[in-house]
């Protein structure tokens, strides 16, 4: 099997580790740099998936980043979009060994959809406040994603009916929507739809409407719980219990985006 057909296989199996751990193996001998790279961040990643948290990289895995990262991206590169001129965050990062996060424009996915997800097996999806998005929300790419990230971006209620009602949801196990402009309308479309409910993780916190648990601070900096808006307690006396309408927006126990704890029971 060649480079091109391995770097396939991993592009359609982005779960699986045999095939990044077979491509490891048959580029060590002319890129042993490239395979150890691999090797140490799966093996980080598992330990992080077990649990439940990430590490930093240990000081080998982040100097191999920092001496040849950009040219393993060289290919996602021109789409990454870092958040300021500068930043220690280029746009992309990489996850067991792959660019697996990119910050991208939404015009970019909703162009190239698969094209952009066939160059490096993304899971963790940030867009820019570049819209227009909702072309971006119904691209069929998004139904690779683990996570996504749609913060600030000043989306309202008919950005949420359409991430609602046509968005690809089918991996995603985290979804972050802070600080927009989502009200009464919007949160409903949210709640009303299946996908979107049985997601571990969603956070609207900083929105015109927020249906999660209302919590405060006490002197000590414990966090006090208050329990639900009224609408959430009629959405879970409709639809059941939705778990994370229960995740305080702050506090100990805040869910990693990269290894998710699953529903909050």
């Amino acid at each position: 099997m060649t480079g091109d057909q391995m770097a396939g296989q991993i592009v359609r199996h982005p779960d699986d580790d045999s095939p990044r751990l077979a491509y490891a193996d048959a580029v060590a001998a002319e890129d042993p740099e490239r395979a150890e790279f691999i090797r140490l961040q799966i093996a980080r990643f598992r330990g992080d998936a077990a649990r439940g948290a990430s590490s930093r990289p240990g000081p080998r895995e982040a100097a191999l980043r920092t001496q040849h990262g950009a040219r393993w991206a060289q290919a996602i590169a021109p789409y990454a979009r870092a958040p300021q001129p500068g930043s220690p965050f280029q746009g992309y990062e990489f996850e067991r060994g792959f660019v697996a996060r990119l910050r991208t424009e939404p015009a970019i996915v909703a162009s190239m959809g698969d094209r952009l997800v066939s160059l490096a097996p993304i899971e963790h999806l940030e867009l820019t406040a570049a819209g227009p998005f909702l072309p971006a929300f119904a691209a069929p790419c998004l139904g690779q994603m683990r996570s996504l990230a749609f913060n600030q971006l000043g989306l309202g209620d008919d950005d949420a009916v359409a991430l609602a009602e046509r968005g690809h949801l089918d991996r995603c196990e985290w979804l972050s929507l802070r600080g927009n402009q989502i009200g009464s309308r919007g949160i409903a479309a949210l709640l009303a739809s299946p996908k979107i409910r049985r997601i571990p993780v969603v956070m609207l916190h900083g929105n015109r409407s927020d249906p999660t648990v209302q919590v405060s601070q006490d002197l000590d900096g414990g966090v006090l719980v208050h329990g639900l808006p009224p609408d959430s307690e009629a959405a879970e006396a409709r639809y059941g219990r939705i778990a994370w309408l229960h995740i305080p927006p702050f506090g100990p126990g805040q869910p990693d985006r990269f290894h998710p704890r699953g529903p909050i029971t």
